[in-house]
């Protein structure tokens, strides 16, 4: 038998104490969730464009199984319906570690990598996040090493 039990994608964004760019985020089907967990949900923007957000869980709702969720860099807090909700956040493989190096060896596309750091350090340089200074200085470690690997 063959189920459908998760996915696996590599951020493109940073989620404080969760993910930076660059990292492996693993996935898992939702079955049961709790408070403090992290999720990937699909929402409707204001520009009725499709956005795939990351956020924890703050609530969930015995009646009717809605969630209640934080976006844990603007403390928004809203209410997603459990259809919307993608995958759990299992496992973050960090960046350039040696289990990340097995596993993006199968990836191969550097160029890629480069191109999202380059333009999350603009973004993340722009912010007034409390943490600014740590987030660039990690994006900007992670895209040194993405340089020196592809000389």
């Amino acid at each position: 038998m063959i189920a459908d039990s998760g996915h696996v994608g590599i951020s493109d964004r940073y989620i404080p104490n969760v993910m930076y760019p660059g990292d492996i985020i693993v996935y898992t089907v939702v079955d049961m969730l709790k408070t403090g967990d992290y999720i990937q949900v699909l929402q409707l923007t204001d520009i009725k464009e499709l956005a795939v957000e990351h956020v924890e869980v703050t609530k969930i709702s015995m009646i009717d199984g809605a969630v209640s969720v934080e976006d844990p860099l603007s403390g928004f807090t809203y209410i997603v319906t459990k259809r919307n909700v993608i995958g759990k956040v299992v496992k973050v493989i960090t960046a350039f570690s040696q289990e990340w190096e097995h596993v993006f060896y199968e990836f191969k596309d550097r160029r890629w990598l480069l191109k999202t750091l380059k333009k999350h350090l603009d973004l993340y340089k722009n912010t007034g996040y409390f943490n600014q200074r740590q987030i660039v200085s990690e994006v900007e470690r992670r895209l040194s090493k993405v340089k020196e690997e592809t000389r």
